[in-house]
């Protein structure tokens, strides 16, 4: 038995390894956009030819991802698309002109802000639904002293009953005592018939 709770504790030390933690999180993120504008147009306009060969490209994106870099949360900014109204009517995305994989980019990019949007909407709904539970936990101890209230007003109710019930019996005790000293102080005719 004792084992099974080292065991679990140990389970749970390694549990915190295997979590990612938000600032992680944060910098794995801001690396993949950094790794993004590493690709920038200006790189495209050679047609996609590279001098590095692709296992040097894992060393420097694995080297990139460990956790011993420290990378400052940057937002890149998008302001190179416009929309244009196309002959159908529709609106059509104009991306920028200088490569094919450019559509690519500002698509991870505009995921990647869109996903950020998502994160910030659901820390404020969290801290929104954190002070609701904080409120109703208020309640709860209202209820709690309620709950308090409703057992000494039946302790009450209970005690009134019983006080009813004990005088009715007082009544009953007392008309009975009343007959007996009726019965007690009377005369017995016997004892009249024997002294005459």
């Amino acid at each position: 038995m004792a084992s099974e709770g080292v065991d679990g504790c140990a389970f749970l030390g390694d549990l915190q390894f295997l979590l990612a933690t938000e600032d992680q999180l944060n910098e794995d993120l801001s690396l993949l956009c950094d790794l993004l504008s590493e690709n920038s147009p200006s790189d495209q306009t050679t047609g996609g030819s590279r001098s590095m060969s692709t296992s040097d490209a894992m060393e420097n994106a694995t080297a990139a991802l460990l956790p011993t870099k420290k990378i400052a949360l940057t937002c890149i900014p998008i302001h190179h698309v416009s929309f244009a109204p196309s002959a159908a009517g529709h609106v059509a995305i104009e991306y920028p002109a200088t490569g094919a994989r450019n559509r690519f980019q500002y698509r991870q990019r505009q995921e990647i802000r869109l996903l950020r949007q998502q994160v910030d909407a659901l820390k404020k709904t969290l801290a929104a639904t954190m002070a609701y539970h904080h409120a109703s936990n208020a309640l709860q101890r209202r209820s709690v002293w309620k709950q308090a209230a409703d057992q000494e007003r039946l302790a009450c109710k209970r005690a009134i009953a019983e006080n009813t019930q004990l005088q009715h019996a007082i009544r009953e005790q007392a008309t009975f005592i009343d007959r007996m000293q009726k019965v007690i102080v009377k005369k017995p005719r016997i004892a009249a018939i024997a002294v005459s």
